[in-house]
């Protein structure tokens, strides 16, 4: 289970980099 919470936190992560990106390429 612990791997999937990290999984899931790494996910998560790299998501709301993704989005944080792109908020500042616009």
């Amino acid at each position: 289970y612990f791997i999937i919470l990290f999984l899931l936190l790494y996910i998560f992560a790299h998501l709301k980099g993704l989005n944080k990106k792109d908020y500042e390429n616009k």
